[in-house]
């Protein structure tokens, strides 16, 4: 994901927050977490793809090195933050685990 989509997904999403002691509103729908999770991968599929295909196309002699590079970064960041997203849903997962109830 670039950064232009995060900041926007930052800035759509209402704080923790924003339910707490009232009624949220009903003008925008909400979007479930797993929903955010799986757009997060999709994209990141996407980017990674893209890569692959820049890659071949360049290994073949067709693309610009420019552009494979710049698919390369792009992907290698949304792989970066997928590994990220994973290990703070695990972190969260065996915080809940060691709660005592």
């Amino acid at each position: 994901m670039d950064a232009s989509r995060i900041a926007a997904a930052q800035l759509s999403t209402p704080p923790l927050s924003a339910g707490v002691g009232r009624e949220a509103s009903s003008s925008a729908p909400e979007v479930p977490f797993s929903q955010h999770v799986k757009n997060a991968l999709q994209e990141a599929n996407l980017q990674l793809n893209e890569a692959e295909t820049q890659a071949r196309d360049l290994a073949q002699g067709k693309g610009d090195i420019v552009e494979a590079m710049l698919a390369l970064s792009k992907a290698e960041l949304s792989l970066r933050n997928v590994v990220t997203l994973r290990n703070r849903v695990m972190e969260a997962y065996q915080e809940v685990m060691r709660l005592q109830l």
